[in-house]
């Protein structure tokens, strides 16, 4: 159904005309809320009890009631009145008026209880079913993790470098082997990064106020790591923009599952050079559309994209990185790198005409990026492991 609009949805881009099918409870959204709406109560541990409680306590005072009635009008042979009384008497001092009070009273003592430790109760009854508590299910973003992504590694076609550092702020640096690199070494993971800071429509911005310097992401959380990245690894990514301007661009969307950007270099002289495309996402999208991958790491071999100067690519390397990273619970974007050619028009490009091109990209690197995990969702995670609990983590594609 790719041609209807739901109410109660957002329209991210672009326009459209249609036509309304459906309104009120036969709308999608209509159908959701009279779903919700039948959903019946569940009653926690502690009322079924209380209820068990409450229809044992009213057998047995009826059985005691009619027993001692009995005993006062036949055995002792008072008046029918006041045998009626005796076992109404009876009957009401043997009910629990306090219980409900006491219960009320405990749960209430719990919620507080709770709320020393910031966890709101809303449900006084609900106190008591945690303590019955089996499986906890929990979100994953920005509830077990802090949602700031951060590149953790990246994988040439030569090695793999690790980048230190955790959140936004652009504090640390790009290792080999557990050293840092040179010169020209830097130099060359810079160019493996630009295009992954370049083909980004999201932005970090950099304040200081009363000396104190804050790190303020503007858009995706995965681009602003990459752009992270870029500033550890070297990259003035300001500075890098303009010189290397934007002049063409296919947005991101989860049908085709990568971006792409057109950027017009300079030559040498100064004038109007190469129109050089960068392309980052899903690895399985991008390495079809790859005609090689670079010959090494050294800064001449990252700068020079010609077709004819790459090396073939190794689909099984690429593969094997692939699962490697992911395996280690990490999400993996390809970044991919090309000349625009010849007829091509960089402010007409689409999604379908990247992917009925012939392979032309060079594969330049795969980036893992990390969503660090909560301190306190670790500790958390570990009390409930010791009392039993088992946690499960739910998240999204």
């Amino acid at each position: 159904r790719k041609c209807m609009a739901f109410s109660a949805t957002t329209v991210s881009a672009g326009q459209g005309l249609g036509v309304v099918v459906a309104t009120g409870d036969n709308a999608e959204i209509g159908k959701i809320n009279k779903l919700v709406s039948e959903v019946k109560n569940v009653k926690t541990n502690l009322i079924i009890q209380m209820e068990v409680l409450g229809q044992w306590l009213a057998t047995i005072v009826v059985l005691i009631a009619i027993g001692a009635f009995l005993l006062a009008f036949f055995r002792a042979h008072e008046p029918f009145q006041h045998a009626f009384e005796s076992a109404v008497s009876i009957a009401v001092a043997m009910i629990p008026e306090g219980l409900p009070a006491l219960v009320t009273i405990v749960l209430a003592l719990g919620t507080k209880k709770m709320a020393d430790y910031n966890a709101i109760i809303r449900q006084l009854p609900c106190v008591e079913t945690l303590g019955s508590l089996t499986v906890i299910c929990s979100d994953k973003t920005g509830t077990l993790t802090k949602n700031e992504m951060t590149v953790v590694a990246v994988q040439s076609a030569a090695m793999l470098y690790k980048v230190t550092g955790v959140g936004y702020e652009p504090k640390g640096h790009v290792t080999r082997n557990g050293a840092e690199l040179a010169v020209d070494e830097s130099a060359a993971i810079q160019a493996l990064l630009e295009g992954a800071v370049l083909c980004n429509d999201s932005s970090l911005n950099h304040d200081v106020a009363n000396g104190r310097e804050t790190w303020t992401p503007n858009g995706a959380p995965t681009e602003v790591a990459l752009i992270t990245a870029g500033l550890k690894a070297g990259l003035k990514v300001d500075q890098l923009k303009k010189v290397k301007p934007r002049i063409g661009a296919v947005p991101f969307e989860s049908e085709h599952k990568f971006m792409a950007t057109v950027h017009q270099f300079s030559s040498p002289d100064g004038g109007p050079g190469k129109q050089i495309l960068y392309v980052k996402g899903a690895p399985d999208r991008l390495m079809p559309m790859c005609a090689g991958q670079l010959r090494s790491d050294s800064l001449n071999d990252v700068i020079n994209s010609s077709v004819s100067d790459l090396a073939p690519l190794d689909l099984e390397y690429w593969k094997k990185a692939q699962e490697e990273l992911s395996s280690q619970g990490l999400r993996v974007l390809a970044v991919c790198r090309g000349e625009l050619l010849p007829g091509e028009d960089p402010t007409g490009l689409s999604p379908t005409a990247l992917l009925k091109r012939q392979p032309a990209l060079a594969l330049v690197a795969l980036i893992a990026i990390l969503d660090p995990p909560r301190d306190e969702a670790i500790e958390a995670v570990k009390v409930a492991h010791d009392a039993g609990i088992t946690v499960k983590m739910i998240t999204g594609i």
